[in-house]
C-alpha cells in the first residue's frame, strides 16, 4: 500500500466515525422524547388501544341473567358461577361470579356466547395491567358479599341498559389486589388449624404384602442412620427430611415436612405413610430408616429382606394338583412294525375296481401284544389233469372262450317296400342300415320343414 491508499483509507475511516456520531451528538441539544409509563403520558395508555382490545373480563352484573353459558363457553374452566335459592324472597339469586384471570387465555368464547344468546354481560374491556405479587390477587370476584338478583331481559335486546367498558374491571381488579390475599392467608391458617392432630386416614393396603425398600438404597441409607448419635433428634429429623418429597404439602397433617420428621425422630409419630406425594418408595425408605434406627440393623434387614408371609404356602398350594382330577395315564407302548402295516394302502390289481374302504381304526392295547396262534389253512386243491398232450409230453391248458363266429361278407338287401292304399297316413321313417365292424356311424336323416302359421315353409 502506498502513501496514497493510506491517507485515503484514514479519511475514510474518520468521516465514518463523524457521521455516525453526527446524530448522537444532535439529541445532546435536544428535549427528551422519553416518556415515564405511566405517570408522564399525554392520556392513558387504555384509551389509545382499539375498541375492540381484549383485555381484562369484566362482569356488569345488573344485566346478568345468570344463564351460565359463558361458564360452559370456556374450554379452561376460568369462569365459576354459583346459584342459590334466597331463602327470604324464594327466588334463585347468584352466590358467586369469580373469573380467575391468571388462568384465562383471552380466547373471547365466553363473550361470543353471552352476546349471541343473552345480554352481553361479560366482555373484554381494554384494561391490560394486572401485575401482582402473586397469582391470588388475579382471581375477579364481580359478586363479593351477599346475593345478587338476576336479570330478566328483555324482549328487545336493543333497550338493555349497557354501560361504560372497564370501571367493573378496575374496581374488581383493585378489590381482588387489596382483598384477596389476605382472605386467601386466613383460609389456609382456618385449615391449617382445624387439620392439626388430625389423624390421617387409613387406606386400604394392597394385596401384594407391606412396600419394602430398594436393595439398592440399603446401602447408602444404614450408614447414614448408624452414623447418627440415638439422642441427637435434629440431626436424623434432618436425615429423615431428605426421603421425604420435601414439599411442605401439608398432608401428612404437619405444616412441613421438617414438623413431620422431626415428630418421627422423636418418637411421637412412627406412621411413615403420611408423606402422599412420595409415595411408596419415600414409604419404604422412611420405614427401613425409622427400623434401623429403633430396632437396629439386624432385624431392619431381616425385615426388609425377608418373603411376604404366605408365599410358600400359596405356591404349593397352587403347584398341588385339584382333589378329585383324574390322574394322568401312562402313555400306551409304541407297535412301529403294526402300525406300519396298518397304514400301508392294499394293492389292487388293475382289473379290480376302486372302492371306498372302511377307516381303520387306530390299534387298542389288548391288539399290540403279541399274536395268538391260528390254525393251519388248508391245503390248495391240485390243478385238474388234461387229457390232450403236447408235442412235448405236457398237458395243454383249457381253452378260455370259444372262437368268434365269422362276419358276413355284406348287409342282406332291403326288404320291398309295401304297397299303402290311398287314406294311409305317412310312411314310417326308414331303417338304419347295419353296420360294419370298424365303420363310421351314419349320419341322421334330414328332418322335414315344420310348417308355420301361414302355411309357408
Amino acid at each position: 500500500m502506498n502513501l496514497t491508499e493510506y491517507i485515503a483509507s484514514v479519511s475514510n475511516a474518520a468521516g465514518t466515525i463523524l457521521e455516525g456520531m453526527a446524530v448522537t451528538f444532535s439529541h445532546l441539544f435536544r428535549e427528551p422524547i422519553t416518556i415515564q409509563y405511566p405517570d408522564k403520558t399525554d392520556r392513558p395508555v387504555v384509551d389509545m388501544l382499539p375498541p375492540r382490545y381484549r383485555g381484562l373480563l369484566e362482569v356488569q352484573m345488573d344485566i346478568c341473567t345468570g344463564c351460565k353459558r359463558c361458564e360452559r363457553a370456556c374450554p379452561i374452566e376460568v369462569i365459576a358461577i354459583d346459584l342459590t335459592k334466597d331463602p327470604a324472597s324464594k327466588k334463585q339469586m347468584m352466590s358467586r361470579f369469580d373469573i380467575d384471570m391468571g388462568k384465562c387465555m383471552f380466547c373471547g368464547l365466553c363473550v361470543e356466547a353471552c352476546n349471541k344468546e343473552s345480554t352481553g354481560a361479560i366482555r373484554h374491556t381494554r384494561e391490560f395491567e394486572g401485575a401482582a405479587s402473586t397469582l391470588d390477587a388475579m382471581v375477579f370476584r364481580f359478586i363479593p358479599e351477599g346475593l345478587q338478583p338476576l336479570y330478566k331481559a328483555p324482549k328487545d335486546l336493543s333497550e338493555l341498559p349497557v354501560g361504560e367498558y372497564g370501571p367493573h374491571a378496575r374496581e374488581a381488579r383493585e378489590r381482588a389486589m387489596r382483598d384477596n390475599p389476605a382472605v386467601l392467608e386466613e383460609l389456609r391458617a382456618l385449615y391449617a388449624q382445624q387439620n392439626k392432630g388430625k389423624k390421617k386416614k387409613e387406606t386400604k393396603k394392597k394385596a401384594g404384602g407391606p412396600v419394602r425398600v430398594d436393595p439398592a438404597k440399603v446401602p447408602v441409607i444404614k450408614p447414614q442412620v448408624l452414623a447418627t448419635p440415638k439422642g441427637d433428634v435434629e440431626k436424623f429429623a434432618r436425615l429423615l427430611e431428605t426421603l421425604t418429597a420435601q414439599t411442605d404439602c401439608g398432608a401428612c397433617g404437619y405444616p412441613t415436612c421438617y414438623d413431620y420428621t422431626k415428630a418421627m425422630a422423636g418418637g411421637q409419630d412412627f406412621d411413615p405413610s403420611k408423606c402422599e406425594p412420595g409415595g411408596n418408595e419415600a414409604t419404604a425408605d422412611l420405614g427401613y430408616a425409622m427400623d434401623v434406627y429403633w430396632k437396629g440393623p439386624e432385624q431392619a434387614d431381616a425385615a426388609a429382606t425377608a418373603p411376604p408371609a404366605g408365599a410358600p404356602a400359596a405356591a404349593i398350594a397352587s403347584a398341588a394338583p385339584a382333589p378329585g382330577a383324574p390322574a394322568p395315564s401312562a402313555p400306551a407302548p409304541s407297535a412301529p412294525a403294526e402300525t406300519a402295516a396298518r397304514a400301508a394302502p392294499p394293492v389292487r390289481s388293475p382289473s379290480t375296481p376302486a372302492t371306498a374302504s372302511p377307516p381303520v381304526a387306530p390299534p387298542s392295547p389288548s391288539r399290540l401284544a403279541a399274536p395268538a396262534p391260528s390254525a393251519p389253512r388248508p391245503p390248495l386243491p391240485p390243478p385238474p389233469v388234461s387229457t390232450k398232450t403236447t408235442l412235448a409230453g405236457a398237458p395243454a391248458p383249457p381253452p378260455l372262450r370259444p372262437a368268434p363266429k365269422p362276419l358276413a361278407a355284406g348287409p342282406p338287401p332291403p326288404p320291398p317296400a309295401p304297397t299303402r292304399g290311398p287314406g294311409a297316413g305317412p310312411p314310417p321313417p326308414p331303417s338304419a342300415p347295419a353296420r360294419t365292424p370298424g365303420a363310421a356311424p351314419p349320419l341322421p336323416p334330414p328332418r322335414p320343414p315344420r310348417p308355420t302359421s301361414s302355411g309357408s315353409t
